[in-house]
């Protein structure tokens, strides 16, 4: 069981986290390069799931994107402290092949920010090192209890440890404020509440566990009441922010590209590809009927 052993905690800030133990994140690995730190979720034996920004950086306005190479990334799992040895639950991999979504733009709001981490050797499932099942069916008509995850802020690698929250989330029409009409399909949304944590830097790339399955990966946040742009905050500082995710439905296509046990993709998760496909075909006939009509 996922959510099983658990240490509850209320941190420095009136923050309801929950610190977990060994063996209830089984899923939840940390991510580093030369580019930095973040979270990720294991998806397969030797698949991991993560954010595009953790492995893509922007150095300037004109020049491309640095992107991580392909064997330089550590991925560890079966860890809830950041530098703790753990020698009798801890996995090291390193990374074999980087995949960052083709359609995916650098620090753009609901633009692809999905990648996967192939590793080189497979993953040995332990009671402390599991996979996240993916949430690919349609999203019910309510909101769901939901548990965030990740690595919190690397500010201060050395008290950084994995925490978890429950929170609301929300997804569809109006769900997401700060987010425009267009970009609803790609995102869920945790309900703003004063003593839910702001996602931070280390937690970018973990899962949003709804039912026990991963619904999206943790995106960016906003400003609560400016909708100011804040990114991928190292959380030195804490401020009332809007957490948004990444939804994984619409990207289940994508990822089973790669990752073959991923279940089958419903049409209503290509929602806009089959609407886009329908339009054509109904397009197609009208002007078929009128060159008929005409002839």
């Amino acid at each position: 069981c996922i959510w099983t052993g658990v240490s509850l905690n209320e941190d420095d800030d009136g923050l309801n986290v929950t610190y977990p133990t060994f063996g209830t994140l089984t899923h939840v690995v940390l991510i580093s390069s030369k580019l930095g730190r973040c979270s990720g979720t294991l998806i397969s034996v030797d698949y991991v799931l993560t954010v595009a920004h953790c492995l893509v950086q922007e150095t300037s306005f004109w020049e491309p994107l640095k992107k991580a190479k392909d064997t330089e990334v550590k991925v560890t799992a079966g860890i809830i402290i950041l530098t703790s040895d753990e020698s009798g639950h801890r996995q090291d991999r390193y990374s074999s092949q980087i995949i960052i979504h083709p359609q995916y733009t650098f620090g753009r709001l609901a633009e692809h920010d999905v990648a996967l981490i192939k590793v080189n050797q497979p993953f040995n499932f332990t009671d402390t090192v599991f996979q996240a099942e993916l949430w690919i069916q349609p999203w019910p008509k309510h909101r769901m209890d939901c548990q965030s995850s990740g690595f919190g802020s690397m500010s201060d690698p050395k008290h950084a440890r994995l925490r978890m929250w429950d929170v609301v989330a929300l997804h569809g029409e109006q769900s997401c404020p700060c987010t425009k009409r267009f970009q609803w399909k790609r995102l869920v949304c945790a309900e703003p509440k004063d003593n839910v944590p702001q996602l931070c830097q280390g937690d970018a790339g973990s899962a949003l566990l709804c039912a026990n399955k991963a619904v999206g990966i943790a995106h960016m946040t906003r400003e609560r009441r400016t909708c100011d742009y804040l990114g991928y905050p190292d959380c030195s500082k804490r401020r009332s922010s809007l957490n948004i995710y990444t939804y994984m439905c619409p990207l289940g296509d994508w990822i089973k590209q790669y990752v073959p046990t991923v279940p089958e993709i419903p049409d209503s998760c290509r929602g806009h590809t089959i609407l886009t496909n329908r339009l054509l075909i109904a397009t197609c006939s009208v002007l078929l009927l009128l060159l008929a009509i005409h002839n």
